[in-house]
C-alpha cells in the first residue's frame, strides 16, 4: 500500500522517472547494507522486543509521511528520509519475524503456522497494492493513514506473543561470522549461480518502479489502476504456485530455471511496449508466473545445498 501511494504521489509532484528511481534506491539500500547485522540482532536479542521496536519505528515513519502529505507542497526530502527510516526498520523486522515462527509455534502446529505465515505474506502482496491504489483516490494522506493504522494493529498484536525461548549461549558477532555466508556462496557454484540469476532479475526487471508512469501517462487508469498493475505479478505468482504444488518440479531443474527467466523477461518486454490495459495486466501476470517458477528452483537449490549449521 505504501509503495503504490508514495510512488504515485511522488510522480504527480515531480513528473520525473528519476525520482521514482530514488524511491527504489532508498528502499533497496538498507537491506543491502544492514542484512548481515539484522540477522545477528535477531539471533542475539529478544526477538519479541526487536519486533516491537521495529513496529514502533515503522509507525512513526508512516505517521510522518501522513503529516508530510498534508502540506500543500510536500517535502520530497522528508518523504525520502522517512521511507529510508521505514526500510531500515523493515530490514530488521523480516529476519526477526521469520525466526519467531519456528520457535514459538508448537511442533504439532508448525506446518500450519508456516503455511499461514507464507499465505499472509502472499495475500499482502496481492491485496495491499490494489487497496492502496483505491484509497489513494481519496487522497494520499488517507492511504498513508490506513498504512499507519495497520502497522499499529500489528504492534498491538505483538504484545499478545508469548516470550520466545532464550538460547543458552548467544552467538558472538565477529567479522568471521558476518562474512561466513558470503564465503559459502562464493565457493558453492550452485548457490552462486542461483543467487546471480536472482540479482540480475532484480536489477534489470524492476518494472514495478515505473508503474505510476504507465498508469497515469500511458494507460490512463489512475492510482486505482496502478494498484491493480502492482498486484498483477502477485496474482500470476499465486496461480503458478498452485500449479507447482500439484505438479512439483522433480527433474531438469536447470531447464525450468531458464524457462522461468525467459517468461520473466518476456513479461517485462511486453509490458514495456504495451499501450493496452488488458495486455499490460497479462504481461505482468506472465512476469509473476515466470518469477515464481525460477524462484521455486532457486530456493530448492539453496535449501538443499546450504548446510544446517551455516548462519
Amino acid at each position: 500500500m505504501l509503495s503504490v501511494a508514495v510512488g504515485y504521489q511522488v510522480y504527480e509532484l515531480t513528473d520525473s522517472a528519476f525520482h521514482l528511481g530514488l524511491i527504489g534506491l532508498v528502499q533497496f539500500m538498507p537491506p543491502l547494507l544492514l542484512m548481515l547485522i539484522a540477522g545477528h540482532v535477531a539471533d542475539r536479542y529478544n526477538r519479541r522486543l526487536v519486533l516491537r521496536v521495529c513496529f514502533a519505528i515503522e509507525f512513526c515513519a508512516t505517521t510522518g509521511i501522513v503529516m508530510a502529505a498534508l502540506f500543500p507542497q510536500p517535502s520530497l526530502v522528508a518523504i525520502y528520509g522517512l521511507l529510508l527510516t521505514n526500510a531500515m526498520a523493515r530490514t530488521f523486522e523480516q529476519p526477526t519475524m521469520q525466526s519467531l515462527v519456528p520457535v514459538m509455534a508448537p511442533r504439532v502446529l508448525l506446518s500450519r503456522a508456516v503455511a499461514a505465515h507464507v499465505s499472509g505474506g502472499r495475500l499482502s502482496n496481492l491485496l495491499g497494492p490494489a487497496i492502496g491504489g483505491l484509497l489513494y483516490v481519496l487522497g494520499p494522506a488517507f492511504a498513508y493513514a490506513a498504512c499507519a493504522l495497520l502497522i499499529g494493529a500489528a504492534a498491538a498484536a505483538s504484545f499478545l506473543l508469548p516470550n520466545p525461548p532464550v538460547a543458552a549461549e548467544r552467538p558472538t558477532m565477529t567479522w568471521d561470522s558476518l562474512f561466513a555466508g558470503f564465503r559459502f556462496i562464493w565457493r558453492c557454484q550452485a548457490v552462486l549461480g542461483a543467487m546471480s540469476f536472482d540479482l540480475m532479475a532484480t536489477l534489470f526487471g524492476g518494472v514495478t518502479a515505473l508503474i505510476p508512469i504507465f498508469a497515469r501517462d500511458i494507460l490512463d487508469i489512475g492510482p486505482w489502476g496502478a494498484g491493480i498493475l502492482r498486484s498483477s505479478p502477485a496474482i500470476g505468482a499465486l496461480m503458478t504456485a498452485a500449479v507447482l504444488t500439484r505438479f512439483p518440479v522433480q527433474r531438469n531443474g536447470g531447464v525450468f530455471l531458464y524457462v522461468g527467466f525467459a517468461l520473466f523477461g518476456l513479461g517485462v518486454t511486453v509490458f514495456g511496449l504495451s499501450t493496452n490495459v488488458a495486455l499490460s495486466i497479462a504481461s505482468l501476470l506472465l512476469l509473476g508466473a515466470g518469477d515464481m517458477v525460477s524462484s521455486v528452483v532457486r530456493q530448492t537449490i539453496i535449501y538443499t545445498t546450504t548446510p544446517d549449521a551455516m548462519p
